[in-house]
C-alpha cells in the first residue's frame, strides 16, 4: 500500500476515487484483487476506502505479514541433499524475512 500511495495515489487528483480504486483493483493479483474487485459497485469514495480497508485486514496486519513469512520459511518445500539452487533461494528468503521482521518488530518469532 505504501508503494500504491507513493506511485499512483499521490498523483492523481485526491477527489478521484474513482480512478485510484480502478487503479488499486487492477494492480492487485490473486485473493487480493478478487477480495475487492466487488467494491467497484459501491459509491467511488467509499467503494475506495472500503477496499483500502479490506485489504489491511486481510494482508497488512504487522502479525499476518509476520506468521506469513515464517510459515514461508518453516513449512516450505525441504531441501534435498545437493541442491545448490534451493540452498540459495532458501538464503534469500531468510535474508529477506530477517529485513521484513526486524522492520516490523517481529525479531522473536
Amino acid at each position: 500500500m505504501a508503494d500504491f500511495e507513493a506511485h499512483v495515489e499521490s498523483r492523481l487528483n485526491p477527489t478521484d476515487d474513482a480512478s485510484k480504486l480502478q487503479y488499486l483493483i487492477e494492480y492487485c493479483k490473486g485473493g487480493a484483487r478478487k477480495l475487492i474487485e466487488f467494491c467497484s459497485v459501491l459509491d467511488f469514495s467509499a467503494g475506495y476506502q472500503k477496499a483500502k480497508q479490506l485489504l489491511f485486514e486481510n494482508y497488512g496486519r504487522p502479525h499476518v505479514i509476520a506468521r506469513t513469512y515464517v510459515n514461508k520459511l518453516s513449512k516450505g518445500q525441504r531441501l534435498k541433499s545437493g541442491d545448490s539452487a534451493g540452498l540459495v533461494v532458501l538464503a534469500h528468503d531468510l535474508e529477506e524475512s530477517r529485513v521484513a521482521l526486524n522492520h516490523l518488530k517481529y525479531v522473536q518469532i
